[in-house]
């Protein structure tokens, strides 16, 4: 019985959290003609995509503190089209040699406010939370933008 009570406390695992300042980001999108149909069955192919640049602010135990993400809009995650999903990520960390990147997804509908925001520089920080890293990647459960972060007022629940 011991052994399996192991078994199972191993299983749980604390989600970790991956704060971000931003020191910066951009927008890029690209519109025309999709002339090999290769993209779906559209004649046209539309390609955007949003870069936040930062700094890790914790864990400390990781070394590479400069970061990139980068968020892809996604018709299919507006709350109508969404509901036949499952995920097992929202995204993910990798650790390269140098940086931290990631890439994500975001509602499509979300984009103009979240465009709005930060050039009103709402947003100032990010969060991301997930596994621990493993072989330099972490699986992302959920991410947020904010305006501020303190660490104290951001406790979370266990995912």
């Amino acid at each position: 019985m011991a052994r399996q009570n192991k078994r199972a406390a191993r299983q749980i695992e604390m989600p970790i959290s991956y704060p971000m300042e931003l020191t910066g980001w951009h927008w890029e999108y690209d519109f025309g003609l999709n002339a090999d149909f290769s993209y779906e069955d559209d004649p046209y192919r539309e390609h955007r995509h949003l870069q936040l640049d930062g700094r890790l602010i914790h864990p400390p135990d990781i070394k590479e503190k400069s970061m990139q993400i980068t968020i892809i809009p996604d018709k299919q995650l507006n709350l109508s089209n969404r509901k036949k999903l499952r995920p097992i990520a929202m995204g993910q960390l990798s650790s390269r040699e140098d940086y931290i990147d990631g890439i994500f997804s975001l509602p499509l509908n979300m984009l103009p406010s979240i465009l709005t925001a930060l050039t009103a520089k709402h947003f100032n920080y990010a969060e991301f939370i997930g596994t621990k890293m493993r072989y330099r990647r972490s699986n992302i459960r959920s991410y947020r933008l904010m305006p501020s972060y303190d660490s104290d007022e951001y406790e979370h629940d266990p995912l």
